[in-house]
C-alpha cells in the first residue's frame, strides 16, 4: 500500500473545481477537528501537487500555522479527476447514499460534542500524534471486518468500491475495543471485490487503520461523519453534468418504449408484449392518438423512429448526447460515451426538418430525469413548445419518487416495462428535492425524480391544457394548446440546447444554424430577440 508523505504546504495545490464549498460553522467545527485529533486521514494529492482529497483541511492546516501535511500520492488518469474528486468527498465520511451535508449536520449532539472538545486537549501541530496517519497500524483484514458497527448500504459501500478499484486504500479510524469509527463503508466495499484481488494478487492481508482513544472516537465520529462541507458539484461540475446525460448502454429497450404506448392506452401501463399482440389494434390506435408526423425529443439510443418508419409514421428525431452502437460515424470513440461527430449529424437532419414539420406530437421519454438543471429543463420545455403547432401536444413519462421527500425508488430498480436494473452508485444531492448523482467513476449522471405537481407546473408555464397521471413509480403527462410564442425566451432557448458542452471544452456548436432553422419556423428572426431571461 502506497505510504503516506509528510511535505511542505507548498508541494500541493487546491483544485478548483472541489466541490465542497465552505461555510463558516463548518470550518469552525473542522478547525476543531484538527486541533483536537490531528491528521488521522491523509490528503491524496497528484504527483504534481494537485490536491484530490482535502482541501478543507489544507485551509485549516494553513490557518492553525503547520508547514506539512501528510500526503498520499497516487496517479490517475486526467479524464477521471472530476470523478474522482467526487468519490474522495463522499469516502472520507460514513455517508449513506441519502445523506447530506446539510441532513448529517442537523444529526450533529452539540451538548456531547462540547463535552468531548473539554476532554481531548489540543495536538501540537509540530509533534508526531498530529500526524497520526503516518504511522497507521497495519491490522488483519478479518480482524477489522469483526468490528464493522454499521449497516451493509448498497450505494454506499458501491461509491467506496470505485477508490478501492483503484487501488486506493483510505486508512479506517478505530476506537480502543476495534470498533470501526470511520470507514465502515471502504473496508464493506475492500471485503466485496475480495476474490478480484485475491485473483490478481492485489489483496492486502492487513489495512491500515489509526486507533484512538475513547473519547477521540467518539469526537472522531460525530467531527468526521457528521461534519460535512456543503456539496456544491451543481456549480462548479455543471457542464460535466450536462454532458453526463445521456443514455447509458445498460439501458437499451428493443421495443416502442411505454412513455410512447401509455396514451394509446388510455394512461394504463401495459407491457410492450400486451401491445404486440394486438399489433393492428395498437398502432390504428397510435396514428388517432399521436397522428402521422411525430418528434422523438431526446431520442436516447435512436431506436424508435426505425420502429415508426417500419409502420409509415414520419419521425423526427434528436438526441444531443448520441453514442455511436451502430457505428454511423465510426470517429474512433468509444461506443459507450457520446460521440461528437455523429451528435453534429443528428442535429444538422434535425434542424434541416425543423424548418418545415408540422408535428403532430413531440415525445418526451425520460427527458426530464436526465436533465440535471431547472433551467435547462425550461429550456427543453420552449424548444418543444415552438415544435407545437396549435392542435400539437407533449406527451412523455418521466420517474417519480416514491413520495415527495424520498429517493428508495433507487433500490430494486426495473425499466417501464418491469425488467430490473442493477442497484447503481448513486448518492442524493440537496440542490433541488429528489435529485442524485451516480456514475460518478466515468461520468457523473444527475437524475431528478418528478412529483406530478412539478411536472404539472413546468408544463403550465408553455402550455394551457396539462393532464398529469402518476402511481408510485411514473409520471406520465399530456400538454397541449400552446401559450403564446415569447421570442426571446425561445432564443435563449435554443442557443443553450443546441451548443451544449461536450468533454475537454468542446461544445455542440449548432447555436447559430438553429437559430436560423425554428426562426424559419415560427415566422420570427430569433437573432434579434437574444437576451430573453427564462
Amino acid at each position: 500500500m502506497i505510504q503516506a508523505e509528510l511535505v511542505p504546504l507548498e508541494r500541493v495545490e487546491a483544485a478548483a473545481y472541489n466541490p465542497r464549498e465552505a461555510d463558516p460553522d463548518r470550518l469552525d467545527l473542522l478547525t476543531l477537528s484538527l486541533r483536537k485529533l490531528g491528521f488521522i486521514l491523509p490528503l491524496y494529492a497528484l504527483p504534481n501537487g494537485h490536491l484530490l482529497s482535502g482541501h478543507q483541511r489544507l485551509t485549516v492546516a494553513k490557518n492553525l500555522g503547520c508547514t506539512k501535511v501528510p500526503v498520499v500520492f497516487i496517479d490517475v488518469p486526467e479524464n477521471k479527476l472530476k470523478g474522482i474528486n467526487i468519490l474522495f468527498n463522499r469516502t472520507t465520511n460514513d455517508m449513506r447514499s441519502t445523506d447530506t451535508s446539510t441532513t448529517i449536520s442537523r444529526s450533529l449532539p452539540i451538548d456531547r460534542l462540547q463535552a468531548l472538545l473539554d476532554a481531548v486537549p489540543d495536538k501540537d501541530p509540530n509533534a508526531p500524534d498530529f500526524y497520526r496517519c503516518m504511522t497507521p497500524e497495519q491490522v488483519p483484514v478479518d480482524t477489522l471486518m469483526q468490528g464493522l458497527t454499521r449497516q451493509f448500504e448498497t450505494n454506499a459501500v458501491g461509491i467506496c468500491r470505485k477508490i478501492q478499484h483503484l487501488g486506493i486504500h483510505m486508512p479506517v479510524v478505530l476506537n480502543p475495543e476495534g470498533k470501526v469509527v470511520n470507514g465502515s463503508f471502504r473496508l464493506m466495499a475492500l471485503g466485496e471485490i475480495k476474490t478480484t484481488l485475491v485473483r490478481t494478487g492485489n489483496w492486502p492481508e492487513t489495512f491500515p487503520a489509526i486507533r484512538l482513544s475513547a473519547e477521540e472516537a467518539e469526537l472522531a465520529d460525530l467531527l468526521l461523519n457528521l461534519v460535512s462541507m456543503k456539496f456544491t458539484v451543481e456549480k462548479q461540475y455543471a457542464d460535466l453534468l450536462r454532458w453526463g446525460a445521456y443514455r447509458r448502454q445498460e439501458n437499451k429497450v428493443t421495443d416502442l418504449p411505454q412513455s410512447w404506448r401509455i396514451l394509446v392506452n388510455d394512461w394504463k401501463a401495459k407491457s410492450a408484449r400486451e401491445d404486440l399482440d394486438e399489433s393492428e389494434r395498437f398502432w390504428n390506435s397510435f396514428r388517432a392518438k399521436y397522428g402521422e408526423t411525430v418528434c422523438d425529443f431526446g431520442a436516447g439510443h435512436r431506436r424508435v423512429k426505425p420502429l415508426l418508419e417500419q409502420k409509415g409514421i414520419v419521425c423526427s428525431e434528436w438526441e444531443p448526447y448520441p453514442c455511436d452502437w451502430r457505428n454511423e460515424v465510426g470517429d474512433g470513440e468509444r461506443k459507450d460515451l457520446p460521440s461528437l461527430v455523429l451528435a453534429r449529424k443528428v442535429t444538422d437532419q434535425f434542424l434541416a426538418e425543423v424548418r418545415d414539420h408540422r408535428y403532430t406530437s413531440v415525445i418526451l421519454s425520460a427527458v426530464l430525469n436526465s436533465v440535471p438543471f431547472h433551467f435547462d429543463r425550461l429550456c427543453v420545455l420552449a424548444v418543444c413548445h415552438a415544435l407545437c403547432h396549435f392542435g400539437g401536444q407533449i406527451v412523455g413519462q418521466c420517474r417519480a419518487p416514491e413520495n415527495t421527500s424520498s429517493v428508495n425508488y433507487l433500490k430494486n430498480r426495473t425499466d417501464p416495462d418491469g425488467h430490473h436494473l442493477p442497484a447503481p452508485s448513486t448518492f442524493l444531492l440537496d440542490y433541488e428535492p429528489n435529485i442524485t448523482l451516480g456514475n460518478v467513476g466515468i461520468a457523473p449522471k444527475v437524475q431528478k425524480a418528478h412529483s406530478a405537481r412539478e411536472v404539472d407546473a413546468l408544463l403550465k408555464t408553455f402550455f394551457t391544457e396539462t393532464k398529469v397521471v402518476s402511481n408510485k413509480n411514473y409520471v406520465w403527462f399530456q400538454a397541449r394548446f400552446p401559450r403564446r410564442l415569447n421570442p426571446a425566451v425561445l432564443a435563449k432557448a435554443v442557443v443553450h440546447e443546441f451548443d451544449l458542452p461536450y468533454r475537454d471544452g468542446e461544445r455542440l456548436g449548432r447555436a447559430q444554424e438553429a437559430l436560423d432553422a425554428f426562426s424559419a419556423r415560427v415566422g420570427v428572426d430569433l437573432r434579434k430577440h437574444l437576451g430573453g431571461v427564462l
